[in-house]
């Protein structure tokens, strides 16, 4: 069952992803699956300005407040392309004294459901951590929608 606040809030943060890509990427988005490699672009361009030195990079990472923000507005903006293409809904697994963790659910006839986790993804991608592309990503779970 869907987590009706939650999917409010992921829907208005997913907004707030179409404005940033627009006044500071000057890019369009539109809940596309195509719109996914916009993203990745972005968020390539993002990471370029986190620190090279490792240990500064570390330091700077322990203190950045707005990496855990950027990463649930960009996870919140591919759950929502993730969901208008297959119909997932937005479920709380569960909760973390910081912030809770959220996933985008997805149900597979004949098999259960998946759960993806869009905003700790796009942490991974941010920190350096996860080197699949957002399009590779949605390419793999097209692949196992399509498999069922």
């Amino acid at each position: 069952m869907e987590d009706e606040k939650l999917a409010a809030a992921t829907a208005i943060l997913a907004q707030e992803a179409l404005r940033i890509a627009y006044d500071q990427f000057q890019i369009s988005l539109d809940f596309s699956a195509a719109s996914l490699q916009q993203v990745d672009s972005i968020l390539a361009q993002w990471h370029k300005r986190l620190p090279h030195n490792r240990l500064i990079r570390r330091l700077w990472l322990t203190f950045a407040a707005d990496l855990d923000h950027t990463a649930v507005i960009w996870g919140s903006y591919v759950g929502e392309v993730l969901r208008r293409q297959w119909g997932g809904v937005w479920v709380s697994i569960s909760q973390r004294a910081t912030q809770p963790v959220f996933a985008m659910r997805l149900y597979l006839v004949g098999v259960g459901t998946v759960a993806l986790l869009p905003a700790s993804r796009i942490y991974r991608m941010l920190i350096g951590e996860e080197m699949e592309t957002l399009w590779r990503f949605y390419q793999r779970v097209r692949w196992l929608v399509e498999l069922v």
